[in-house]
Parts: C-alpha cells; structure tokens; sequence
C-alpha cells in the first residue's frame, strides 16, 4: 500500500492521509488505527495494539483533541497506557497527563531485598570510552534560558567506579549549578 501526497505542515490542519469517524460529534469520537496479529494455530486474530486521536470535549465547535495509544496484555484487552493531550501534556501509565511528562506506574514491594524499578536509567553504550571510572547514566533538570535554549541546572548522576567493564558499582551524586550558565558540579555523593 503506497499514498502519496504533496508535504503537510503540523499547523497546516491537513493530512496526507486522514482517518476519521462517521459517528455524530461527540466527547472521546475520532479516527483510530489498530494493530493485529494471528496468536493461535487455529489462525485466530487479536488486536494487539491501538493509536487513535479524539475529540476532547463534548462541545460543538471545539477542536481541541488528543492522542492514545494502548496495548493488550496476555489474555486482557486493548487499555489505554499513553495519552498526548492538546496541550501537550503527556500522561505515561495514567490518562490524567495533567502535567508536561506524568509518569505512573503500578509495581509492588515485598521486602526491602526485592525492590522493583520504577523508572529506569541504562547505560547501553558499551564503548570503551564510556566504561571508564566517572561514566554512567543520569537525571538532567534543564531550566530554559532566555536565548530559548536550555541549561542543565541540576543532576542526580550515578558515575561509575573503576574502569572495568564489570565493574558495576556505582555512587549516587547530586549535582547543581551555582552560578547562571554555569556547569553543574558535584555536591554530594553517597559511596558505595
């Protein structure tokens, strides 16, 4: 399947391809696409995952609409575990996105030896020169800055210890910047 078209603009309110509903203007109406794949031998079909777009309000004349996308767990139904809304908030685990990024996830803990990962940061680049002693992955807190960029003011970093490729033990730092535009630097550290 090819569709071709001349270029759309984000603002242009335009499309190359558009997917819509015939339902009657409504709350939580528009066009979606699903996903699917044959799960049994028998040849049966599921729908696995799902991208739709809707309008947010149930008032005539109002544009403003959002963006889902849902997967199905083994044995359940298609849910909604993302949502963009039109303001660009972005709820991950939740359909609140009351916030520019708002990240909820359900996990467990059963004792203090079993503690289950939340969010995680990995570092899989396995260059030489990012396995050395002071690498790691970290957690940048960027403030704007009146050219329209960003500046990393604050970091809770996790650098590595010794220059091993095994040597996986790791401190805790935290970071922040004193002074305008300036580098964020080492404030505190938890050892090992």
């Amino acid at each position: 399947l090819d569709i071709s078209g001349a270029s759309q603009s984000v603002a242009s309110g335009s499309s190359i391809l558009a997917i819509f509903s015939e339902d009657s203007m409504a709350i939580n109406k528009g066009g979606s696409i699903g996903f699917q794949s044959v799960y049994s031998d028998a040849g049966a079909i599921s729908e696995n995952a799902f991208i739709g777009g809707f309008k947010e309000s149930s008032v005539s004349g109002e544009t403003a609409g959002y963006m889902v996308f849902g997967t199905r767990p083994d044995g359940g139904s298609v849910a909604e575990y993302m949502r963009i809304s039109s303001t660009g908030n972005v709820g991950i685990g939740t359909a609140a996105s009351s916030a520019s990024t708002a990240l909820t996830v359900s996990y467990g803990i059963s004792t203090e030896s079993t503690l289950t990962g939340v969010l995680s940061l990995e570092g899989t680049d396995t260059l030489a020169a990012n396995m050395v002693s002071g690498s790691g992955p970290s957690l940048d807190f960027r403030l704007p800055t009146s050219t329209g960029t960003t500046h990393v003011s604050a970091r809770i970093g996790c650098p590595r210890e010794g220059g091993d490729d095994d040597a996986n033990a790791g401190t805790l730092s935290f970071y922040t910047a004193s002074t305008d535009d300036a580098t964020a630097t080492v404030k505190m550290t938890i050892l090992k």
